[in-house]
């Protein structure tokens, strides 16, 4: 209740809710663990300069943002999961294995994760991301009470336009927005 009543929620939510999401691009283009790690390994310095871009820009807009970049989940991770998974896909394929590069950005208020989504959508106007899949969990949060919005993308291109690999320009990445408060 506290972030609900946040200045810039319903600011956010909305334009969380007209984010164009490319779902063709999702899940994984591919079940193979190796390539999936291949592409994985590819894609983690292209999104880690997003992170580090989208970051900068809700900064100079004003907004106290931090991120975090973590290391390439664990196969045993992923593994594990897709082991267990209910949603009757088959355990050993892990087409939908889409936070193994995943990072976050933290901030104050929501008008500073605004910012940050701001800058997400216009690196996808200038094609250099397709936003394939997001999830609100702010204005759904999960029933352990957990709030944030998580954005899954491809990294299409680098800073100055030009194209990434195919194997890193295909690799469904994972970009948590988190409000601060929730962290403490």
């Amino acid at each position: 209740d506290m972030v609900r009543a946040n200045d810039g929620f319903d600011d956010f939510n909305s334009a969380l809710d007209a984010v164009e999401v490319d779902e063709p691009r999702f899940p994984q283009r591919t079940k193979a663990l190796a390539e999936l790690y291949a592409g994985a390994e590819a894609a983690l310095a292209p999104f880690e300069a997003v992170v580090d871009e989208v970051t900068q820009r809700a900064v100079g807009a004003g907004a106290t943002a931090k991120k975090r970049v973590a290391p390439l989940k664990h196969v045993f991770r992923v593994l594990q999961k897709h082991a267990t998974r209910v949603d009757g896909g088959e355990p050993a394929s892990c087409e939908t294995a889409c936070d193994i590069v995943r990072g976050s950005v933290v901030c104050g208020g929501m008008a500073g994760l605004l910012a940050v989504l701001v800058a997400l959508v216009a690196l996808q106007a200038a094609g250099r991301i397709a936003i394939v899949r997001y999830k609100d969990r702010f204005g759904r949060p999960t029933a352990a009470g957990w709030a944030d919005a998580m954005i899954n993308f491809v990294v299409l291109a680098d800073a100055g336009g030009a194209p990434l690999p195919a194997g890193a320009a295909r690799h469904v990445c994972e970009l948590q927005l988190v409000h601060a408060t929730l962290l403490k």
